[in-house]
């Protein structure tokens, strides 16, 4: 019996015996979605979220780029001469290798390095910061162990008023992807030290004039304690009072996934744009929670970390 591909489901054979062999029934495709016919229940609360959102402000703020360095350049303080080997790929510079030094450092994967010193990026600001990626592993000759697997960058730039309109403000940017851990006393007190692999984008500046301070979270942080294991900030924009028409609510949102696994949002109606109008009605302080479309309660917040630094994040 000779059967056709893509032809058994439309054309009948003869069996073997002469009779009609029956035809097979045709298979029903699955749907990409399926309809819950029950909705889950939620067990994530208001208060619960506002509580996250706190712990979570904290852990990201702690979890800025400028904390990678020190503990990359005191592992790196045991290269020697062709340990680890360098090499240039258009204009930027990277070791890679498979080595041990002649005073016992080890130096296994690859690293890119640089370093920004009073740069002028053409734009009006002055840049000074220092980024590093790769995958690699360092071990010192004190047996101390540099892992980096990812990415980490930061910068801070100034600019200063050009006329009555203008404004002079500091502007810092940081960004962390991936794992980095050292366990050296440069790393003491630092999230290095806890092997943390955060995703964390953040945007502050700093009005020297008003004292003033702005602040974006973006990214994604996991580790929280109690009813909350991830939470991810969806441009999540404060103001200090002088420079905000609503300083009482954040602007943007931020995301959680609860111990059951769903995941629950909350939206602000603050602004997140400088010079951004909110209808007064609408500042409250208080965003709005929602589990699968459903709208569960309000999200009130107080003052945040975001803010809490002085003329600089770090």
């Amino acid at each position: 019996m000779l059967w056709i591909a893509g032809l058994s489901g439309l054309v009948g054979c003869a069996g073997t015996d002469g009779s009609a062999k029956e035809e097979p029934e045709a298979s029903v495709p699955l749907p990409w979605i399926f309809e819950e016919e029950t909705l889950a229940e939620p067990s994530l609360d208001a208060a619960t979220a506002a509580a996250a959102l706190q712990e979570g402000v904290a852990m990201a703020m702690a979890r800025m780029a400028p904390a990678v360095f020190p503990s990359y350049e005191a592992a790196m303080d045991g290269q020697s001469a062709g340990c680890p080997d360098y090499y240039d790929y258009d204009g930027n510079v990277y070791w890679y290798d498979n080595c041990t030094g002649s005073n016992g450092s080890a130096f296994s994967g690859y690293s890119f390095y640089t370093r920004y010193d009073q740069l002028d990026g053409g734009d009006g600001l002055i840049y000074d910061g220092e980024s590093l990626s790769g995958v690699a592993r360092i071990g010192t000759p004190e047996g101390h162990v540099f892992e980096a697997g990812g990415s980490a960058y930061y910068y801070q730039a100034h600019h200063d008023a050009a006329n009555d309109q203008d404004a002079t403000y500091d502007y810092f940017v940081s960004i962390v992807q991936g794992s980095f851990s050292y366990d050296g006393p440069e790393a003491a007190g630092t999230w290095l030290a806890e092997e943390a692999a955060p995703d964390i984008s953040f945007q502050g500046a700093y009005l020297p004039d008003m004292d003033a301070r702005t602040a974006i979270l973006d990214g994604s942080i996991s580790g929280l304690s109690g009813a909350v294991e991830y939470m991810v900030f969806d441009a999540l924009t404060v103001f200090s009072p002088a420079i905000s028409t609503c300083p009482e609510e954040p602007g943007g949102g931020f995301s959680v996934r609860g111990a059951d696994g769903y995941w629950y949002d909350v939206i602000f109606d603050g602004p997140t744009e400088w010079g951004e109008t909110v209808e007064r009605g609408a500042c409250d302080g208080c965003g709005r929670l929602y589990f699968q479309g459903e709208e569960l309660g309000e999200v009130c917040v107080g003052e945040t970390e975001m803010l809490a630094w002085g003329v600089s994040p770090w």
